[in-house]
């Protein structure tokens, strides 16, 4: 893990949190996080596994899942007043801002419910490290998404320390996301949609 230089000026409590859930200048973490998700499948035999076809297509159908899921929940506009202007106003009635959210929830439930979280988790990650500033919302969503996954990942370990044993909180979480296993990312994504998603 990178010791983030921030953690080791001395800072305390809320300034440590911050730096501590940083999600900025990752340095290839989502390789790190595809990397362990092929050596946690590689055999006797082989150094490293595979991701199949079907994984990849199963996290982009569920990532379309969470859409038709808001598509319900708010459309027809007319039969959802209430529920589609309070998302507009959570919004800020700001198109962008709300297509950037439909993004996030609708990568957050591939998160939460793929059998492989760490194949979505990977996205997010590449998405955050190339920049919010891309043609379409994924990129701005990821990154909040990613934030809010750090914050949610920083509570957990403070509330079951021994779960995540192998993450080491006087370090930047963002750069152990590899050591994670698929379980302990499904449940803070999991969290994380019953705060977001109810």
């Amino acid at each position: 893990a990178v010791r983030a230089h921030a953690l080791d000026r001395g800072l305390d409590g809320d300034a440590r949190a911050r730096a501590r859930r940083a999600g900025a200048a990752l340095h290839g973490e989502a390789l790190r996080v595809r990397l362990a998700h092929l050596r946690d499948r590689a055999g006797a035999e082989v150094l490293l596994g595979e991701t199949t076809l079907d994984e990849l297509v199963l996290v982009t159908a569920t990532h379309e899942e969470g859409h038709l899921c808001d598509r319900a929940r708010f459309l027809p506009i007319w039969k959802h007043l209430g529920a589609a202007f309070a998302f507009a106003l959570e919004c800020g009635f700001s198109p962008a801002r709300i297509q950037e959210e439909l993004e996030y929830r609708a990568q957050l439930t591939a998160l939460a419910e793929v059998p492989e979280p760490r194949i979505p988790l990977a996205q997010i990650l590449d998405a955050a490290e190339s920049g919010s500033n891309g043609v379409t919302p994924h990129a701005s969503a990821y990154a909040r998404l990613l934030d809010d996954l750090l914050q949610v990942l920083d509570e957990a370990i403070e509330r079951e320390p021994g779960r995540f044993a192998t993450i080491d909180r006087d370090r930047t979480l963002a750069h152990q996301l590899h050591v994670l296993g698929a379980e302990d990312v499904r449940r803070v994504a999991r969290i994380l949609a019953k705060k977001k998603l109810g």
